[in-house]
């Protein structure tokens, strides 16, 4: 996949300029224009981070890094197939995949061999752990903070030393609800896409739902000012990229493989333990049509 990175010069200097007024002032500039997100976890992190300070890296002992991989061994096996070919659908971009488990402890990377060389050589390695105490505003701790997806562009991350990076993330739920990891697209800065976002939720989704994903995504510009950037796809539940549309509007078509798709569930374990239940009402609390 061929994706146009967008112009970014004055939206970076733009961030570059919040990011300069807060670390030296501690307050957020009204035109900034910064997400609420970046805005609130600033704040968090203004409270125990030196911004221009060498990050604080921190990894799991050998053994707790050992029992870690083996208690999420099936999500990543799901995943692995899943990252593979989602970096194999992005072609030739400079992009880096990564899963964690719900602590930010890094699971798994893969990407273009030479960003995977510097991240590693920053300290990107299995065991890392990437929430915002650590490393500071990243798409990665912010999607664990707020149990959201999140993209971080540059200036937006506090450490100085992730300005040459985007980042963005989606967070990865079993059947109750309850966190599994995160799932997460870092690529140089002058790459970033807002499809990008797209692409890290999609996949996520996949990850999780073990099932078909159809995003569809809005393209053009609206009335607020808002840009939309389309791209809308449809994943399999391995990953796979099935079809993809452009920015503008367009009927997609895929093939769905049910029977894969049965085969692939039978492989995950929570699956097959879901209960029967019943609702039962409270006398006092019926709905109007069951009350009658």
């Amino acid at each position: 996949m061929m994706i146009q990175p967008q112009n970014i010069s004055a939206d970076s200097a733009r961030r570059k300029k919040a990011w300069e007024t807060f670390t030296s002032t501690g307050k957020i500039l009204e035109d900034a224009g910064l997400n609420a997100l970046v805005a609130a976890s600033w704040m968090r992190c203004g409270l125990r981070m030196n911004p221009n300070g060498p990050l604080n890296w921190a990894y799991a002992s050998d053994n707790a890094l050992q029992s870690t991989l083996q208690q999420h061994t099936i999500l990543r096996d799901i995943a692995r197939p899943i990252m593979e070919d989602i970096y194999q659908f992005l072609e030739d971009r400079r992009v880096a995949l990564i899963l964690t488990d719900s602590s930010g402890c890094l699971l798994e990377v893969l990407g273009e061999p030479s960003l995977t060389k510097e991240l590693q050589t920053m300290g990107f390695r299995p065991g890392v752990y990437l929430d915002e105490g650590h490393l500071g505003t990243n798409a990665i701790a912010v999607t664990m903070f707020e149990a959201m997806p999140s993209q971080i562009v540059g200036a937006e991350h506090f450490s100085v030393r992730l300005h040459d990076f985007s980042s963005v993330a989606a967070p990865i739920h079993e059947i109750e609800g309850h966190s599994l990891g995160v799932f997460a697209l870092v690529e140089p800065v002058e790459q970033y896409s807002g499809q990008s976002f797209g692409v890290a939720v999609a996949g996520a989704r996949a990850i999780e739902n073990q099932c078909y994903v159809f995003a569809a995504g809005q393209g053009g510009c609206h009335e607020n000012g808002r840009e939309t950037f389309g791209h809308s796809l449809v994943i399999s539940p391995w990953g796979e990229v099935l079809a993809e549309a452009d920015v503008q509007p367009a009927v997609t078509f895929a093939d769905v493989e049910l029977q894969r798709l049965e085969d692939v569930r039978r492989q995950v374990p929570s699956l097959r333990h879901d209960r029967p239940f019943d609702v039962v009402y409270a006398a006092d609390t019926l709905p109007n049509e069951v009350a009658s």
